[in-house]
């Protein structure tokens, strides 16, 4: 239905050149959810393959606690994630432990993005057979894989772009097409868009890119202030809420709580990302390197698809410009941002960029068919579009395996990548150290092994006598360093320390430690005596 639509909501001419509107048929609607079920599944089951069966190191053990309790995570915070965590320890508690549940989710999580970009691609082409390729291909991305095998927010960073950007997507063709109620679908991107800011911040970095978008697709926008500002309250109403979640947690005596977010001064600690300051360089100090680095996250990503998404980017600019405008400066500022950025597993930030690069390479599949089209056509006008429409289908068809071979071919690659969750794999850590620590012991670890042992002791209720110190208890609570720590409770509690390679020098001179078990490449040892203490 066409027409002026109700509240104000401008329209636009519709068949502008290079952007055609999307034709309406059931038929390839039908189709097209069938390929976004197709790739959500191929996805999920790759997760599945490499699914950690319990709990982790590192940040995942984090989540696997912070989830199920609704505690607090470090920042930014992930109050999203976590909320969403929470919600499937509850929903899905019969298919396993809490922290299988939160590595399920994830696999969850990333079958529901490659269905999301299969839509999008979709939408962008109206060819469910190039939609297809292109959501295998993100399902089969190295990055995408690992991601689905274990509890990380950045699964739901790529579910919650692909959403922001099919919405925006079926904003602009619906405007271009002047259908009724159009804004609904800017304002459902708003709310989307707010609610991935409560999750990754990297998703501050698409807003001058939706920003361009949305002024190219509606300039008239601008002198719609009630429009814009119900955006734009959407966006930070939606955002607010998810980050009511840190207070709440406090509020509500959590028992894994980060830094004080309880406070203000703590709460914009955590929002802002204040502990990674620092962090960041500068881009154009080594302007080749950052190249380079953004060179190679693609290509680990995509492989040689990675070549072809150079000419597949131009003619997105020519065939979709407004989506160009959308989707390069994200492209561009993320893989900067993650060129220059050295404070994380940084492979986890190409998944959004690799997203997009695959749906030029989408556009630029369905450019060519619509050549070969439009050339089975001229030549036999007289025996109507059924030639041109065989020809189009065998096309999409060669180019739809055309995208998706070289990326199988990489499966081994990437079957590696996401056989390398095993290294997280904390469960003989955590029995082995449960086993080990005598009644009432203090254990001041660091990071990466205070995470599954908090999900032992806070989750799974088990060795409740144990006092676990991490690096982060020792600045909340001011307790000092390992060695003050230490000193404080060696003569009332054994103390059993984890220390990180920097500290155990240090360590070695203040103390007699003795070497209880190994885990991996650390050892944990138990402090038999203070080589400073008076006899």
């Amino acid at each position: 239905m066409t027409g002026s639509p109700a509240g104000g909501d401008a329209t636009a001419p519709s068949g502008r050149v290079g952007e055609p509107a999307p034709v309406d048929d059931p038929g390839r609607a039908r189709a097209l959810v069938a390929a976004a079920l197709v790739a959500g599944l191929v996805a999920f089951a790759l997760g599945w393959l490499h699914l950690l069966p319990g709990v982790a190191f590192w940040d995942t053990g984090e989540m696997q606690t912070v989830g199920p309790v609704f505690g607090t995570a470090h920042p930014t915070g992930y109050p999203t994630y976590v909320a969403l965590g929470w919600l499937a320890s509850v929903v899905l508690q019969p298919f396993g432990s809490p922290a299988f549940v939160m590595n399920l989710l994830n696999a969850l999580l990333i079958g529901g993005a490659a269905a999301v970009a299969t839509l999008l691609f979709g939408r962008l082409t109206e060819r469910p057979v190039l939609a297809l390729a292109g959501g295998l291909v993100v399902a089969l991305m190295p990055e995408a894989w690992y991601l689905a095998t274990h509890a990380d927010p950045h699964a739901l960073h790529a579910l919650l772009l692909g959403v922001v950007l099919l919405l925006l997507v079926v904003w602009g063709d619906r405007r271009r097409a002047g259908l009724d109620r159009t804004d609904r679908w800017l304002v459902a991107a708003a709310a989307v868009y707010g609610a991935s800011l409560g999750n990754q911040a990297l998703m501050l970095l698409v807003a001058p890119g939706i920003a361009l978008f949305v002024l190219a697709t509606e300039p008239r926008i601008l002198l719609r202030p009630r429009m814009l500002l119900g955006c734009a309250v959407t966006v930070l109403g939606v955002a607010a809420l998810a980050y009511l979640q840190l207070p709440l947690a406090v509020a509500l005596d959590r028992p894994l709580i980060y830094a004080r977010p309880g406070t203000w001064d703590g709460f914009w600690y955590i929002v802002l990302g204040e502990q990674f300051r620092g962090s960041l360089g500068d881009p154009l100090a080594r302007p080749l390197d950052t190249l380079r680095a953004m060179v190679d996250a693609m290509t680990g990503q995509l492989g040689l698809l990675a070549i072809a998404a150079v000419p597949a980017a131009v003619v997105t600019a020519i065939r979709r410009p407004r989506y160009a405008l959308l989707t390069v400066p994200a492209f561009v500022i993320t893989l900067v941002f993650a060129a220059v950025y050295d404070n994380a597993e940084i492979d986890r930030y190409h998944l959004g960029p690799a997203i997009v690069a695959v749906s030029w390479l989408v556009v630029g599949a369905g450019w060519i068919v619509e050549l070969v089209e439009g050339a089975a056509r001229r030549p036999r006008a007289s025996a109507g579009p059924a030639p041109a429409g065989v020809a189009g289908a065998v096309a999409a068809a060669l180019l739809a395996v055309a995208l998706v071979l070289p990326q199988a071919a990489r499966l081994p690659a990437s079957e590696r990548r996401a056989s390398e969750v095993g290294i997280l794999d904390a469960r003989s850590f955590v029995e082995s150290a449960f086993a080990a620590f005598e009644p009432d012991a203090t254990v001041v670890s660091w990071w990466s092994y205070s995470t599954p042992l908090w999900y032992g002791t806070i989750v799974e209720g088990r060795r409740g006598d144990l006092r676990i110190v991490d690096d982060r208890t020792r600045l909340d609570e001011g307790l000092g360093d390992m060695a003050d720590v230490i000193r404080a409770d060696l003569p009332e509690r054994p103390v059993y320390v984890i220390p990180g390679w920097p500290d155990l020098r240090d360590l070695e001179e203040a103390f007699v430690l003795e070497p209880v078990f190994v885990a991996g490449n650390q050892t944990v040892y138990r402090v038999a005596s203070d080589r400073g203490a008076t006899p």
